[in-house]
């Protein structure tokens, strides 16, 4: 009998393992938890600057299109004062001042105003209108604008050769760019002068010497005797400040005074006058200056900035 052959299965490979090592493990790990990090640093910082600049141009626009809005207001109201207080008197006159006001005024007001002239006697002329404040009265459920608006008047009167100054008050109402008056020209307290005073500036107590108030002054007259003729290639050499430029005045230097000098981490802060004379006028004209100077390398002064 024929053996039966026997026919081994062949082994099956070992499968490969490959073992990670608790150090490479933990610096891979370090690696992804530094870069994951990292990346949200970078995005929340440039998140942080993109949201700054896109707030700035959206309050920056606001801004504009209220001093628009401001304008606008102003101007309407300046062509309605120098046709509402100015007149004639004779009917053809009136009728026309009448019709004009129908450009500004909405139709209730127009009809309480129709004999307002009725007892003027002199024609009046306006010399010049003055616009004080334009308020933002709007209420917050409203989608239009209203202001109001205080405006002072100089009227003359040519026959008596007599001038009158009056202050009022007025409401007007704004639809995009259409503008009309809501309130009749109420008479308000003048406009007057605050009794604020600001305080002077002094020393705050910081040692100046001699030597530095002699490099100072010096510096300051050396700079304004030349800046009313200066240009603006000369005026880089004792200035820093970009918004600094050149005066083209025909003035001559007279004298720095009431100088204070105060120590900063950067250098001096110095507050004075400034005198000069007008030789176009005459007269003599006080400057009023605070400037930041800093020594150079070369140990001369340069000023950081003027105002």
């Amino acid at each position: 009998m024929k053996k039966e052959k026997v026919v081994k299965e062949p082994k099956e490979k070992a499968k490969k393992v490959i073992k990670l090592s608790k150090k490479k493990f933990r610096k891979g790990f370090l690696v992804f938890g530094w870069s994951v990090l990292i990346g949200s640093i970078a995005f929340g910082v440039y998140n942080n600057f993109t949201a700054v600049d896109t707030e700035t141009v959206y309050e920056k626009e606001i801004i504009e299109e209220k001093n628009q809005d401001v304008a606008g207001v102003g101007a309407f109201v300046t062509n309605f004062a120098q046709t509402y207080y100015a007149w004639d008197v004779t009917p053809q006159a009136k009728d026309n001042r009448k019709k004009a006001l129908e450009k500004y005024m909405q139709p209730s007001l127009l009809q309480i105003n129709t004999s307002d002239l009725d007892g003027a006697k002199e024609k009046v002329e306006v010399n010049n209108v003055e616009i004080w404040s334009v308020q933002d009265v709007t209420k917050k459920q409203k989608q239009d604008k209203d202001y109001d608006v205080t405006y002072s008047v100089n009227q003359f009167v040519p026959k008596t050769k007599k001038t009158t100054n009056s202050t009022y008050m007025v409401r007007v109402h704004q639809e995009k760019s259409s503008y009309v008056i809501t309130k009749n020209p109420t008479i308000v307290a003048p406009v007057s002068k605050s009794n604020y005073e600001e305080k002077e500036v002094t020393n705050k107590g910081t040692i100046i010497s001699t030597k530095e108030t002699e490099k100072i002054t010096s510096f300051l007259d050396t700079f304004y005797k030349l800046y009313p003729t200066a240009t603006n290639k000369e005026i880089v050499y004792y200035v820093k400040d970009p918004d600094v430029k050149a005066i083209n005045k025909n003035y001559t230097f007279i004298s720095i005074d009431k100088l204070v000098v105060n120590k900063t981490k950067a250098g001096y802060q110095a507050n004075f006058y400034c005198q000069y004379k007008d030789n176009d006028t005459g007269m003599l004209v006080n400057n009023q200056y605070e400037v930041q100077l800093e020594e150079q390398a070369s140990g001369e002064l340069i000023m950081t900035e003027m105002e």
